[in-house]
């Protein structure tokens, strides 16, 4: 996600000119669903154009748009979404999903330097509009928020919930309102590293195995940040893979709606252990 922000960076200061909204489904007003693509370009072209972009952050899996007026467009991406401008080429798409094809565009504005579009081949994401950015820090999706995980508060965090809990270790680093920013993908690659099966309860992990679990959500978000391709991922969608560490072969397990790739080496499953069915926690998603 810093990734993008980063590559985000030039468009910043651009004038919002236009809007152009083909597909209703991935916008929202706040929680509100907008019955027709022409009812959101309306809302957004009434709220936005004319406005400049001050500012774009992130804020675990959102993208948070600044413009002057004080609106925020919280910007969540789901799993096939993205940024990308069109005409300057000023922001590059993300390689290891998809290119910028107009088939994939959902909405876009139009800057006074070029064409900003919203890419979302499976329609996951979502893009919420806010009067005020406290009306989107006071709204379900960011409020409940833990720090993000590449903070030390965050990893602070781990290191004490672990002992205290009996959860699966998947579904508490996954667990936004525990440490905020860490997705599917990026579950399958620490646990693989920190050669922990995600069905491993908490409680149960020592010392040795917690330090490790927090060295390695460093590690792998360092290169998450740093690298836009899929020639780092040692096990998330490697189904049938040797593994690099120990050749056993890779598998998929079906975690609730969730493919879960692990190697059964690497990552020896807890006694007694079942496919596990959809998380008890609630997911918060844009």
């Amino acid at each position: 996600m810093k990734w993008l922000v980063q590559n985000l960076q030039p468009v910043v200061g651009d004038t919002i000119t236009g809007v152009l909204v083909q597909r209703k489904e991935v916008l929202r007003d706040g929680e509100r669903v907008f019955s027709t693509p022409l009812e959101a370009q309306e809302f957004l072209t009434e709220k936005l154009v004319g406005h400049t972009l001050v500012s774009i952050e992130n804020r675990a899996k959102y993208v948070l748009w600044h413009f002057e007026n004080d609106a925020l467009l919280l910007s969540h991406l789901g799993f096939t979404g993205w940024w990308a401008a069109a005409k300057n080429e000023r922001v590059s798409p993300r390689k290891f999903i998809h290119t910028l094809k107009p088939e994939n565009s959902r909405f876009y504005f139009e800057t006074n330097q070029g064409q900003l579009h919203y890419l979302d081949p499976r329609l996951l994401g979502r893009a919420r509009f806010f009067q005020t950015r406290q009306a989107a820090e006071e709204s379900k999706f960011l409020s409940k928020l833990a720090p993000d995980a590449d903070t030390p508060q965050a990893l602070y965090r781990v290191i004490d919930l672990v002992p205290t809990t009996n959860r699966r270790i998947r579904d508490l680093i996954m667990d936004q309102s525990v440490i905020a920013g860490i997705g599917n993908y990026l579950a399958c690659e620490i646990l693989h590293r920190a050669r922990l099966h995600g069905a491993t309860r908490s409680k149960t992990l020592d010392k040795g195995q917690v330090a490790l679990l927090v060295r390695t959500i460093e590690t792998v978000l360092i290169q998450a940040k740093a690298e836009d391709n899929r020639d780092w991922w040692q096990v998330f969608q490697k189904e049938g893979n040797a593994c690099g560490t120990c050749g056993t072969k890779i598998i998929r397990e079906v975690w609730g709606n969730r493919g879960n790739y692990t190697c059964p080496g690497c990552q020896v499953p807890p006694e007694n252990w079942q496919e596990p069915g959809p998380p008890k926690t609630k997911r918060i998603i844009g």
